[in-house]
């Protein structure tokens, strides 16, 4: 099995994607931009808690990060 690396070690890290607009994907997933989720205040209600939640699972899935069974 050959394993490719996309970072060299170098001190300053690895960047993947240039800019907010670029598109990337994992796991064979459509490229999406970056995706942009509301996080709740601090006093968020249950309701509100759970819309975040379900951006996050969507942002998620778009990256192809996570599926959802």
């Amino acid at each position: 099995m050959a394993v490719h690396y996309l970072g060299d070690n170098g001190p300053d890290g690895t960047t993947l994607g240039t800019s907010s607009t670029e598109k990337i994907s994992f796991f064979g997933a459509t490229p999406v931009v970056q995706q942009s989720v509301t996080a709740p205040a601090a006093t968020a209600t249950t309701t509100t808690n759970e819309a975040a939640i379900v951006s996050i699972n969507s942002a998620l899935v778009a990256l192809g990060l996570i599926v959802t069974t």
